[in-house]
């Protein structure tokens, strides 16, 4: 061989060399990202996992009191809807009339009812009645 020709090959054994430098720095970077990576990710799965922890029971109750509630509510829709509220108003409409009318009734018998002929017989009564309880010591 040359000189010529070994300067050539040593020259090319140089480049090789810096190149699998190169290559070898690049594949160091290349392995540290992918440590952060994979620490990145199992850092996001245990958040994950720690917020469906907390959160799924908080949903279970929150699901548990719409379903109550949506129960309750068929429950009274249900109820509304047997009730016969045109009778039901009608029944008190009649009892406020009745009511009215016996009210009404009594006023006037109280009305009617002379005062002075009660004040005068409750009078009479007393006078009775003084001397018979004497008679009877009370």
């Amino acid at each position: 061989m040359k000189d010529n020709e070994r300067d050539e090959m040593l020259e090319l054994l140089t480049k090789l060399k810096e190149s699998s430098e190169r290559q070898e720095a690049y594949a160091k970077k290349q392995y540290l990202a992918s440590k952060i990576t994979a620490a990145a990710s199992v850092a996001a799965l245990i958040l994950i996992i720690s917020v469906c922890a907390f959160l799924l029971p908080q949903a279970k109750t929150m699901f548990n009191s719409i379903n109550t509630v949506m129960t309750d509510m068929e429950t009274i829709t249900n109820e509304l809807a047997d009730a016969n509220l045109g009778q039901m108003i009608d029944g008190i409409s009649q009892l406020v009339s009745t009511s009215e009318y016996s009210i009404k009734q009594a006023v006037d018998r109280l009305n009617a009812v002379d005062i002075d002929s009660l004040n005068s017989s409750i009078q009479s009564l007393h006078d009775i009645v003084g001397p018979l309880s004497k008679l009877f010591n009370y």
